[in-house]
């Protein structure tokens, strides 16, 4: 994983509400970002929720972002899309539960299928 410009994309890591939550940001004139959380059960640590967001920031502002937050105990999931007409479109469904991701097997630099 790359942060373009910004180098080393590792931003923070923090502890909230029991979990450990892990940040990513990058990019250049296309900005990402991505934020990782995680809770220690069934003796290991397990990824249980992801957001996921991009802008273009010669246009948008990172709090409008294209962004997608996956709640991954009970598959629920927010996308926030930004039209070309700048109205932002917020789709909610679920997309069932799958067995929780193992932090020893996470790579932020990989495509995670959510």
């Amino acid at each position: 994983m790359r942060g373009g410009v910004w180098g080393d994309p590792f931003d923070s890591i923090i502890i909230d509400r029991g979990s450990i939550v892990i940040n990513f940001y990058g990019g250049s004139n296309w900005r990402w970002y991505q934020s990782y959380r995680f809770r220690y059960q069934e003796n290991g640590w397990f990824l249980i929720g992801a957001t996921l967001g991009s802008y273009l920031n010669t246009i948008v502002i990172e709090e409008d972002a294209d962004e997608d937050d996956y709640n991954l105990l009970t598959g629920d999931f927010i996308s926030k899309k930004t039209d070309e007409n700048g109205n932002q479109i917020t789709t909610k469904g679920n997309r069932g539960i799958k067995p929780l991701l193992n932090l020893e097997d996470f790579d932020a630099s990989s495509t995670l299928d959510f």
